[in-house]
């Protein structure tokens, strides 16, 4: 029996499971203004995008409502023990 008749075992590969998605909590734990929302949105594993959004009013006339981003950052979370840990990735090298 030669290589190519030999029948191929696959092999699976053990992954972590992956981790809940946590941004409903960053949304609800990131401090903001009056005027301000804020989504965060995941982007992979344990890394996030957060906006934080400011609604505008337009004058024309189909009354849109726009928004602009006002800040955004780009965080690592994880939940240790019950509790969301935060940190903030947008100014590493």
């Amino acid at each position: 029996m030669t290589q190519e008749d030999k029948p191929h075992k696959h092999r699976v590969a053990q992954t972590a499971p992956a981790t809940d998605d946590l941004s409903e909590a960053i949304d609800q734990m990131m401090e903001r203004q009056p005027d301000e929302e804020v989504r965060s949105v995941r982007v992979f594993e344990d890394r996030y995008r957060c906006n934080w959004w400011v609604r505008q009013k337009t004058t024309d006339w189909l009354s849109f409502t726009t928004g602009v981003i006002r800040k955004s950052r780009f965080l690592r979370a994880t939940q240790v023990a019950n509790k969301v840990v935060i940190e903030d990735l947008s100014n590493h090298s």
